[in-house]
């Protein structure tokens, strides 16, 4: 593919290494390396839930870099799960090298939520997709809450609050 007279990269849709466990995300691909992940941003395009068939040469490796940038800007401001972008160096990868590099990161594991938890300042619900009546669809909302209004309650991904 040529861009600007330039001949860009093979777009990587995919990644393998078939001796680790893996779960492939939209765009990432994530592999199980014990007490670390290896996280691959691929090139794939997603929109609305869905993955497109078209990829975008080079995508993993800007979303990589945007992710070093502000892991590295706030690291004194909050701690992060990145260990190194350097992931292409542990032996057993050596061979993947060429496809890592750019667009790898190796991070520690983290212990997941059960529930999302969502604190909203400002309520900007979107009322029309709940049928026009938010409380009508939510269990336990608050009284008293309307669009855009100032709350100190927190929703959960399945829309219950609490204070």
């Amino acid at each position: 593919m040529e861009f600007g007279g330039k001949v860009l990269p093979q777009a990587v849709v995919e990644t393998n290494i078939p001796f680790l466990p893996k779960t492939s995300g939209k765009i990432r691909d994530i592999y199980d390396l014990g007490e670390r992940l290896l996280i691959v941003a691929t090139d794939r395009i997603s929109a609305y839930d869905s993955v497109l068939a078209s990829a975008i040469p080079c995508k993993g490796r800007v979303l990589t870099s945007l992710s070093l940038f502000w892991f590295d800007f706030l690291k004194d401001v909050t701690p992060n799960h990145l260990v190194t972008a350097a992931a292409a160096g542990d032996e057993r990868l050596a061979e993947k090298a060429a496809v890592l590099t750019g667009r790898s990161m190796l991070v520690r594991k983290a212990r997941g939520m059960h529930r999302a938890r969502i604190p909203f300042r400002l309520r900007v619900a979107k009322l029309p997709r709940y049928g026009g009546n938010l409380r009508d669809k939510v269990a336990r909302w608050p009284q008293g809450i309307r669009q855009a209004s100032r709350s100190d309650f927190h929703t959960d991904h399945e829309g219950r609050c609490w204070a």
